[in-house]
């Protein structure tokens, strides 16, 4: 039997995956109240932060069960189409915007332009489509599987629109579209380096089980991100 995802159940596994603490590495909306952000933030300084869950099989494949180190990882050098703020909404990211296309079972994601992969590959609606396949393939042990299984099929409209097509209504798709990790693929549609993203940090080093380092992307088309020079975990 198909079950409707809600905007609350979505809410609640994001949140038991970690998301909210994309804040930690300095990479998007704060969680903090208004008093904690009084003065203006400062850009410096070196995150050191001890994760629990670390292990030798961690892997930034989607395709692989995660844990709460490589949940926060990700957030540091990855962007999704939008993302949650500090009040519950959605707000822009790689996507521009988005509005439904004619009902709340076809939804369509404008795709910001000229945004470009660390390696300098330019985000295209390939990689949304291609991210989006690769969670709900056979055999995905993605937690996010659910979620792009609601998806039934994905069409373009123009360079930078998609249109996904649902299987079923759905008002609260925004919050569930809008949220996968948008990764890198090469023409062969293969995702070709898991450690790739376009997030306010670059993959330094990263060592299964033992640590990550990222250090902060000087040329990162977003403002008012990455405020630490560099983060270990």
């Amino acid at each position: 039997d198909r079950k409707d995802v809600t905007r609350r159940e979505f809410m609640d596994k994001a949140a038991a995956l970690g998301v909210s603490t994309a804040v930690i590495a300095g990479t998007g909306a704060s969680m903090f109240p208004a008093e904690a952000q009084a003065s203006t933030p400062k850009r410096g300084g070196h995150l050191r932060a001890g994760i629990a869950s670390g292990n030798s099989s961690d892997s930034f494949d989607p395709h692989v069960k995660s844990g709460e180190f490589t949940n926060l990882a990700r957030q540091a050098f990855r962007n999704c189409l939008g993302e949650v703020d500090h009040t519950g909404k959605l707000a822009p990211e790689l996507a521009e915007s988005w509005e439904a296309a004619g009902s709340a079972s076809r939804w369509k994601f404008n795709l910001r332009k000229d945004v470009t992969f660390h390696d300098g590959k330019t985000v295209d609606l390939d990689d949304v489509i291609h991210t989006i396949n690769y969670h709900r393939r056979k055999g995905s042990k993605s937690s996010r599987a659910k979620f792009a299984r609601l998806i039934t099929d994905m069409k373009k409209d123009g360079k930078h629109s998609l249109i996904m097509e649902l299987e079923g209504p759905n008002a609260n798709f925004p919050f569930i579209g809008g949220t996968f990790e948008i990764l890198s693929f090469n023409k062969a549609g293969e995702a070709y380096d898991f450690n790739n993203g376009t997030g306010s940090y670059l993959m330094k080093e990263f060592k299964p089980g033992q640590r990550c380092k990222l250090e902060r992307d000087p040329n990162h088309w977003r403002e008012g991100v990455g405020w630490f020079d560099s983060i270990e975990m």
